[in-house]
Order: C-alpha cells, then sequence, then structure tokens
C-alpha cells in the first residue's frame, strides 16, 4: 500500500500538480452480537480505498477510489487535478503551504492483544457470561452484548518526501438490558447507548470493561 501511495502522488505530478498528497487507508472490522442467551450475529469485513489530494493551477483538488489497481489510482490521480484546476477558476487567491520538512515515520497504537487472533469462542464466552449476569435479575426481559473490533492502517506519501505509515487498533461494545415492571418498561446500556464505548487497545480493552462492570 505504500507504493501505491507513492504511485498515484507520481501520478498526479505528472498530470501536472504542483503538490500531491495520497492516503491509502484499509480497515479490518468485527462484530459479535448475542441476544437472550444467543448468538445474534457474527460480521467481518474489510475496507480499503485511496484519498488524492493535489494543488493545481494554485487550487484544491480532491478524489477518491475504492479500487486500487494501477489504472484506477492514476485516473483518480488525474480527476484529483481535474478538480483542481476547475477550482482554481473560482480562487481568489493562490494556495500556499508552509515550509515544514518532510517526515518519514512509522506509529502503532498499544495494542497488547490482538483482537483478531482472539477465537471467536472466546469472544461469545465472554458475552455469554454478561448476558447471563443481566437475565439474573428477574425483571430483565431483554439482554444484549456486542464486542466490536477494529484495525486502521493508513499510508501517506506526498511530493515534497513525507513518507508515514499508522496503525491503530480500537475495542469496544456495550451491555444493554430491558426490564419490564410496575407497568414501566426501562433499557440500561453499559458504558454508553448507540454502539457502546470505544477506545485504543486490543483485547486487553474488552476484559478491563469485563472488570469495571464486574466490580460495579
Amino acid at each position: 500500500m505504500r507504493e501505491i501511495a507513492r504511485a498515484a502522488v507520481e501520478a498526479a505530478l505528472n498530470a501536472g500538480a504542483s503538490y500531491a498528497d495520497a492516503r491509502v487507508v484499509r480497515q479490518d472490522h468485527e462484530s459479535v452480537q448475542v441476544k437472550n442467551g444467543h448468538v445474534e450475529g457474527v460480521a467481518r469485513g474489510e475496507d480499503l480505498g485511496i484519498g488524492i489530494r493535489v494543488i493545481a493551477d494554485g487550487a484544491w483538488g480532491f478524489a477518491a477510489s475504492a479500487d486500487l489497481t494501477a489504472d484506477s489510482v492514476a485516473d483518480t490521480a488525474r480527476e484529483a487535478v481535474r478538480i483542481a484546476r476547475a477550482s482554481a477558476r473560482a480562487q481568489a487567491e493562490p494556495i500556499t503551504l508552509s515550509d515544514v520538512p518532510p517526515v518519514a515515520a512509522e506509529w502503532s497504537s498499544t495494542c497488547k492483544r490482538d483482537p483478531f487472533a482472539v477465537p471467536l469462542d472466546d469472544k461469545i464466552s465472554l458475552l455469554m457470561d454478561m448476558d447471563g449476569l443481566m437475565r439474573a435479575t428477574r425483571d430483565v426481559r431483554v439482554a444484549e452484548g456486542q464486542l466490536n473490533s477494529f484495525r486502521t492502517e493508513k499510508f501517506f506519501a506526498n511530493s515534497e518526501g513525507s513518507d508515514i505509515h499508522q496503525t491503530t487498533t480500537e475495542c469496544g461494545g456495550l451491555l444493554q438490558a430491558t426490564a419490564v415492571g410496575n407497568g414501566e418498561v426501562q433499557t440500561r446500556s453499559y458504558p454508553s447507548a448507540l454502539e457502546g464505548y470505544h477506545g485504543q487497545a486490543g483485547w486487553e480493552g474488552h476484559r478491563r470493561a469485563q472488570c469495571r462492570q464486574g466490580s460495579g
């Protein structure tokens, strides 16, 4: 993917850009859901794409694509240049970039245990344990749990020599219980509603959340 980013920058320069940068992004994601003691769903997938930003004729242009073949990347770079030139017709003043030295760097967020390497049975078992705790309360009629894992890789390159690779791993999820009693229906979530809370961590992030929930 680093070579794809560099090729995009070169294609933009060849098309007439005075500056170009490219970001290639890949994200792996997984979601495991249980409800009332049953596995509700397991979803896994990958998203992949490139964004190319250029300056041509003193104006910005941007184009993106999910197709990372060589021909598509080159076409996307040329499209970014065409958009910049079209924007230049309404540009009051040409874009001037700050004088920033190029950067070459690698960075990864903390991940003690790869969540994608944890067996699916372990994830389901953790959710089932939490499900059992919720349904142990007599008035709880619906118990739901979800674990989400994400890994995002970004490769950045620009025409001034920068080359940056960043990897982040995020984990999170939620527990949600719906209780019925005294003529009312109440739903509560932990640690938050919607898809829950997520933070940069590996599988250990799920385990820490479990310990907080258990101590509460």
